[in-house]
């Protein structure tokens, strides 16, 4: 479920609770791009160890097909599913991060029926979906994480320490006061509101022109 609302606490996450602590931290992999979501995956960092996990994906796919269907013909049928494995940020077309975050669109369903049994089309989505996480995590995210807690370790930043340091207001207050005219900004600001509840009008009635 954190995978599928993006809240996994990665840099930009962090700097919700943490903003003094962690505002001019980018991501600790590449020490270039700030550390969203998508950039976890997308990292350049990363882009080889992703397209292993895409491809490794794939294979195990047409594994499980042939495994319920002995007709299916992986080096042919193989071209129906390419659609589902673009590397990239894109939101208006579904991605290979959609796969991450644990989505399975119609579209993809509907292929992988067309080759199995009716019984065994929602057992082959789910393993699909569970080993596509699982690789995520074991080979880019904990990984990551483990290399962030040793940076943490290294600085001190022990729980106390940000205990002490927590924002002490919300969090695109704390934005605001660097540049009130940032769009971005604004945006981060109406967002903490949707995920922490909030007054969406008065927001806009008090901080957008």
């Amino acid at each position: 479920m954190r995978f599928l609302i993006e809240e996994i606490p990665i840099i930009e996450q962090l700097k919700k609770s943490f903003y003094d602590i962690y505002k001019d931290w980018k991501c600790q992999i590449c020490g270039i791009e700030n550390e969203d979501f998508d950039h976890v995956w997308l990292c350049s960092e990363n882009c080889l160890i992703l397209q292993s996990i895409m491809e490794d994906s794939i294979f195990y796919l047409m594994e499980q097909l042939l495994i319920d269907n002995e007709n299916f013909k992986d080096d042919k049928d193989l071209a129906d599913f390419h659609d589902f494995w673009d590397i990239r940020n894109d939101p208006n077309s579904f991605t290979f991060i959609d796969l991450i975050k644990g989505i399975i669109p119609l579209s993809l369903s509907q292929k992988i029926r067309k080759f199995t049994k009716k019984c065994s089309t929602e057992k082959i989505i789910i393993c699909l979906r569970n080993y596509i996480l699982t690789q995520s995590l074991e080979r880019i995210w904990k990984p990551r994480c483990n290399f962030v807690k040793q940076l943490e370790k290294d600085f001190k930043l022990t729980k106390k320490f940000k205990k002490d340091h927590v924002n002490t207001m919300p969090f695109y207050d704390v934005c605001r006061k660097g540049n009130a005219d940032n769009r971005d900004t604004e945006l981060l600001g109406l967002r903490h509101l949707i995920y922490y509840g909030g007054n969406i009008l008065e927001y806009y009635n008090t901080h957008v022109d």
